[in-house]
């Protein structure tokens, strides 16, 4: 690979060394090459997993034609994951999301592979879009390797969440109706599980719709903000124990653990949940476009839109042309709509600085009523 050529040379290692007592200036040069040369040592790593697999693939078929296949084997994965593992230094598992990735990056997914080659991906973000490719279906690998191809070098500073949310986008505009079936696919498989984990702990993990998540969570955080500023716990923590309160007690307050007697957030009103956000395009709410909306700043299928607008008690509707795609939770700066709305803006897309930007329509759905905790 002619690319890693004097990446990680002991020469260049010790020029990179010499360079930080030139200055901070030269310091932030060394981060940036030293980003590059991951991003290339990755893609390497790659090809050579992949070489490894095939190599053990080949050593299994001529042992199988001279010997015979056993009746207890290894399929030729399988057998390529053991001696993967213990070279990589991980677990089976570990072991084959690595074939996986090096699959994506060297056959399946090319030009983004040279892309991460050319260091010109970020091994961060390679490995991001890697974790959100599992769902592609076989059929999009071309020209998804060409959407990611241009757009993920602009990903540097991307949360997985966020590149999730770009590439779903993109799904559901290359086909609605397949993001719909696998929607309602996931809807039927949703499930809340409990697993006891030792030291009187349990572990409580599960899926349920994003809508109805949503409100959770932010009934949830509305009860963890009960306390004061001097409470030591950490938000996540206050969540737990706002989910102990609200089904256990009946309680919407938390008893502030801060420890003043001048402490006053017993006193307090409970602060009100924030509404969820949906920002959609009016031309989806007529149903006359396939574009994604956004709810609660993940992207959601266009029928999942609609429905979610019609079902609202509470709606608000401002035209936002400088909106993003995947909004922050701000309240709407418009007054409620009642029979009008403005126009709709032209329903072109444009991707800049790593933000798709489209006009849109924000509908905030209110919880109408205080839901009552159950007991």
């Amino acid at each position: 690979m002619s690319g890693t050529a004097g990446i990680v040379s002991e020469e260049r290692v010790r020029s990179l060394r010499e360079g930080l007592r030139a200055g901070p200036k030269a310091r932030f040069a060394a981060l940036a090459e030293i980003e590059r040369a991951e991003a290339v040592l990755l893609s390497l790593k790659a090809e050579v997993v992949v070489s490894v697999a095939e190599d053990v693939a080949q050593r299994k078929a001529v042992e199988e034609k001279v010997l015979g296949k056993g009746i207890f084997t290894f399929s030729a994965r399988e057998a390529a994951l053991v001696e993967l593992a213990p070279a990589l230094g991980v677990s089976s598992r570990e072991a084959k999301g690595m074939l996986v990735f090096a699959e994506n990056m060297t056959e399946h997914y090319p030009k983004l592979g040279a892309r991460l080659a050319a260091g010109e991906v970020t091994a961060k973000t390679a490995r991001l879009v890697g974790k959100s490719l599992e769902s592609a279906p076989a059929g999009w690998r071309e020209k998804l390797d060409a959407w990611l191809a241009e757009r993920a070098p602009r990903w540097r500073l991307c949360s997985q969440s966020k590149i999730q949310g770009l590439i779903e986008a993109q799904y559901i505009r290359w086909d609605s109706e397949w993001t719909r079936e696998r929607r309602e696919k996931a809807h039927a498989e949703r499930g809340l599980f409990f697993q006891p984990v030792g030291d009187g702990m349990a572990k409580i993990w599960g899926a349920m719709p994003l809508m109805e998540a949503a409100m959770v969570k932010d009934r949830l955080d509305a009860v963890a903000r009960t306390v004061c500023p001097g409470d030591p716990r950490a938000m996540w923590t206050r969540r737990s124990d706002a989910l102990a309160a609200l089904v256990g007690h009946g309680e919407d307050k938390l008893r502030c653990e801060c420890g003043r007697d001048t402490c006053k957030a017993a006193q307090r009103p409970v602060p009100q949940a924030k509404p969820v956000e949906l920002v959609v395009d009016l031309a989806v709410l007529a149903n006359l476009s396939d574009l994604p909306a956004w709810l609660d700043g993940s992207p959601i299928d266009p029928e999942l839109a609609q429905k979610l607008a019609k079902a609202s008690k509470t709606i608000r509707f401002t035209t936002t042309p400088n909106s993003t795609n995947r909004p922050r939770r701000s309240k709407p700066t418009s007054t409620p709509a009642t029979n009008t709305v403005d126009s709709p803006a032209a329903t072109a897309e444009r991707e800049q600085n790593s933000t798709i930007r489209t006009p849109s329509t924000t509908t905030t759905q209110h919880q109408a009523d205080k839901p009552s905790p159950k007991t």
